[in-house]
This record gives C-alpha cells, structure tokens and sequence, in this order.
C-alpha cells in the first residue's frame, strides 16, 4: 500500500469541495477545541503559579494554635 495514493487524494478533495459547509464548521470545531483547550491548561497553570508565589516563605517557622469550645462535655 503507498502512502500517497493519487485516486484517494482527488476523492478526498472532491469531497470536501461538495461538502463545504460540513468542511468547514469540521475545521472550526476543531480549531476552537484545540484553542480552548490551550486557554484553559494556561489559566490552570497561571493559577497555580499566582496562588504558590502568594504562599511561597509565609510562616516557614510558625505553628498556628487555636483554643475554642468543642461540642462535647467534660
């Protein structure tokens, strides 16, 4: 089997030229998909970059102790 087949490739273009519409909203969906899905791993990873440089050195050497009024009874 070759790798590029002529036939195959005329019949492929011939399609996409009857099915413009269809060929077209295809590569848009995929485009957009492919898009949001770079948008949205960089919001994540800039998240977690703000929120680690906001923490990063804060109370290295502290414990924090809080004494409250628990529900049971002595």
């Amino acid at each position: 089997m070759r790798f590029f087949d002529l036939d195959r490739f005329q019949e492929i273009l011939i399609t996409i030229n009857r099915n413009r519409t269809r060929s077209f909203l295809t590569c848009f969906g995929v485009f957009w998909g492919v898009f949001m899905l770079i948008i949205m791993l960089g919001a994540g990873q800039a998240l977690n970059n703000g929120i680690l440089k906001n923490i990063d050195g804060f109370a290295t050497n502290t414990c924090f102790i809080q004494s409250d009024k628990t529900s049971k009874q002595k």
